[in-house]
């Protein structure tokens, strides 16, 4: 009995490694999503920091643009070439 216990858990060390390869494939794959999330969420903190100063423009003027390209003085220091 001893021995079938043993060969039974050599089985579930065997079926653990290869249960745990395929949820580490499973993990490989949302660490590839995670990875890419990151680029994504990179473009959407820069969506979100321009949609407020649209709102808020909104809120100030009937048509939505920062005030930099209402002020001259802010044009000149800071061209929208940089």
């Amino acid at each position: 009995k001893k021995k079938m216990k043993s060969r039974t858990s050599a089985i579930l060390n065997q079926s653990g490694p290869t249960g745990s390869s395929s949820p580490g494939g499973v993990s490989s794959s949302q660490a590839g999503v995670q990875s890419g999330s990151p680029v994504v969420r990179q473009p959407p903190p820069k969506r979100q920091r321009e949609e407020p100063v649209i709102d808020v423009d909104a809120l100030e003027k009937p048509y939505p643009l920062p005030r930099c390209f209402s002020s001259r003085d802010f044009m000149e220091k800071r061209p929208p070439m940089v």
